[in-house]
Parts: structure tokens; C-alpha cells; sequence
């Protein structure tokens, strides 16, 4: 095992980072900026507040994202994300939760604010809400989405997808009430049924888990 030593430049700042790294050549990384990464680690832990949701197919207009990972979408990858979510949506997990960096003080429901949602639907997830304050200050310093992108295009195209069945559902039914759907599969009652299914999966697929972070001063 050896160590190389990297120097970063940020405008006029140079941060060293140290990585540790194996014979063969595989690299640990053990410091980011100055810190270790034990340390940033505890930093990030102490700063979580909990879990709230957002909606993500219609995202606060204040959500800005790729300050820190301005990656271009890749449209292979939100199609791949899109057939994941036809097996499990996993919008209301912790590992698949978006990190979002706020401060506390504009939230209106900071009580809300849910310490585990692991075993939860993302429906008993409280959606994010802002003060007066907090209306006025996003509106300047943003809510800053740390990860998501490609989730949010996906789900975007998954809803779509979802309300387009649900519209020939109901061209369905239509043609049924009107007398002229002899050739419809389907009774009203299960064309019905299918509807309402698809209008709570559409409602549901909207909203995301979200962790929340306190920015600091």
C-alpha cells in the first residue's frame, strides 16, 4: 500500500488530498479538502435533520440542481430508471432518498420533519412546505438538490406513461357508457377499477423521500 498526495485548486485556495491506494492500483480515498473523511462523514450526520418529500414531476420552482453534480442527462439511464420503477418505484426508501440542503428556520413544518422512513409510504411522508421567510429566501439561495436529476427526468416520463393508459382507459369507458364499445375487453366495473389504480399510482409516483440537510450559516 502506498499514499499520493493531490493538489486541488478552488479560485485561490489549494486543498491537498491524500489517497491511500493498493499495489495494484486501486485507490482509497481517505481526504477530501483538508478533511479526513471520518471527519466529513460526522459533519454530514450531525447536519441530517430527517426525511420530508417533494414533489418531483412538478419541483419547487426554487429546487436547483447540479450545483455541485452537474452531470448531462443520459438518456439510457432515465429509460433504465424508468423500467425499475415498473418493478418498485422506491420513492419512500433512505438509500434511495434525494439529499436537499436547506436551513431549518424556513421550513413552516420542521416538526414534521420524519427521523425513518424506511417501512413507510411516501403518502405518510410529509411534503416540504416553506414560511414566509423561507418563500423569500429560496427565492434568492435555492433549495439545493445534491442528486436527483435522472430521477427526476424518469419520473417525469413514468407519470406520463402512467396517465397515458389511464386516458385510454377512460376512451374505454367512454365508448362503453355511449353503447358503441362491443369490441372493448372489459366490463365498466373492472375499466373502472383500472382507472382508479392508475390514478392513485400516478399520485403516488409524483412524490419522492427526500433527506434534508441544514446548510449551515
Amino acid at each position: 500500500m502506498g499514499c499520493k498526495e493531490t493538489t486541488l485548486m478552488d479560485g485561490d485556495k489549494a486543498y491537498h488530498v491524500e489517497d491511500e491506494y493498493e499495489d495494484e492500483g486501486s485507490v482509497k480515498e481517505t481526504h477530501f479538502q483538508g478533511f479526513t473523511i471520518k471527519e466529513l462523514d460526522r459533519r454530514k450526520a450531525e447536519a441530517c435533520l430527517g426525511y420530508l418529500s417533494i414533489n418531483l414531476y412538478n419541483p419547487p420552482a426554487a429546487a436547483t440542481w447540479g450545483r455541485y453534480n452537474d452531470r448531462k442527462i443520459n438518456d439510457s439511464w432515465v429509460r433504465e430508471l424508468v423500467n425499475d420503477f415498473k418493478r418498485q418505484l422506491g420513492n419512500c426508501t433512505e438509500n434511495d432518498s434525494i439529499d436537499v440542503v436547506i436551513k431549518p428556520e424556513w421550513l413552516k413544518n420542521s416538526d414534521d420533519v420524519v427521523k425513518v422512513i424506511d417501512g413507510l409510504s411516501i403518502g405518510e411522508v410529509p411534503v416540504m412546505e416553506f414560511n414566509e421567510d423561507g418563500l423569500k429566501a429560496i427565492k434568492e439561495h435555492k433549495i439545493i438538490m445534491l442528486g436527483g436529476n435522472h430521477r427526476r427526468a424518469a419520473v417525469r416520463m413514468y407519470v406520463e406513461g402512467l396517465e397515458a393508459q389511464m386516458q385510454a382507459e377512460q376512451k374505454k369507458l367512454k365508448a362503453k357508457e355511449a353503447g358503441g364499445g362491443g369490441s372493448v375487453v372489459g366490463d365498466t366495473g373492472d375499466i373502472m377499477r383500472k382507472i382508479r389504480d392508475l390514478r392513485e399510482q400516478v399520485e403516488e409516483a409524483q412524490f419522492w423521500a427526500v433527506r434534508v440537510y441544514d446548510r449551515g450559516k
